[in-house]
C-alpha cells in the first residue's frame, strides 16, 4: 500500500472519487473518463507532461501518476 503525499491525504476522498471514476467504466480510456470533468487541452497538456498517452487506460497508471495527474488537473 503506498502512502499518500500529506498534501493529497488532505484531499483523501476527492482523490478516491477522482481514482474511482477512472475505473468507473473498464477499456475506456483515460481521456474519456476525464472528458466529463475538466478541458480536453488541460488533460492533454497533463498527459504531455506526465508522459501518460492520450489512449492509456487507468489500469495502466500507477499511484503516483494518478496523485500527479490529480494534483495537476
Amino acid at each position: 500500500v503506498t502512502a499518500l503525499p500529506d498534501h493529497v491525504a488532505a484531499r483523501q476522498l476527492e482523490f478516491l472519487e477522482f481514482v474511482k471514476r477512472q475505473f468507473a467504466q473498464k477499456r475506456k480510456k483515460l481521456a474519456n473518463n476525464l472528458a466529463a470533468f475538466y478541458a480536453r487541452a488541460r488533460m492533454k497538456s497533463e498527459f504531455a507532461r506526465l508522459g501518460v498517452l492520450e489512449t492509456g487506460r487507468a489500469e495502466e497508471l500507477g499511484v503516483q501518476t494518478f496523485v500527479e495527474l490529480f494534483l495537476g488537473l
